[in-house]
């Protein structure tokens, strides 16, 4: 009987380890995508941060990210170029672009504003609750 114990104890460990790397490979996977789709992204937003002003989208909770995405891919917010790029992603993309993005540190010397409210919504929409410019910047 011991020997079937620890059978089943060794077969338990090594599936518990191939799962916790596959997990981990699937996070720099993902992340790894998220940096091969951001050059689109990069051609105005800085990897440093804030830059020129135009808002920095490093350091963003995955969730405000991918949501703010959404927003322009639904015509929400109306920045021409967001929405061109934003409506061309679908939400495995999104994900990559949020987490790559979201690993990322602001290293600008620029302090963003205190607070940036989200546009005002179009005729019969309503307008998302406002937010902080850590996590949502203004319109552009």
């Amino acid at each position: 009987m011991v020997g079937i114990r620890s059978i089943a104890v060794k077969s338990f460990l090594i599936c518990t380890s191939v799962f916790s790397f596959s997990s981990a490979s699937l996070a720099n996977d993902v992340r790894d995508y998220g940096e091969y789709l951001a050059g689109e992204c990069t051609a105005c937003h800085s990897t440093k941060g804030a830059d020129k002003g135009i808002p920095s989208i490093i350091g963003w909770d995955t969730e405000g990210f991918i949501e703010t995405l959404k927003y322009y891919k639904s015509g929400e917010r109306d920045n021409p170029a967001m929405v061109d790029v934003a409506k061309n992603l679908d939400d495995e993309q999104m994900t990559a672009l949020a987490v790559y993005f979201g690993s990322l540190e602001d290293k600008s010397d620029e302090t963003p504003p205190a607070a940036a409210p989200k546009p005002a919504a179009k005729s019969g929409t309503t307008a998302p609750a406002t937010t902080t410019a850590a996590t949502e910047p203004a319109s552009q």
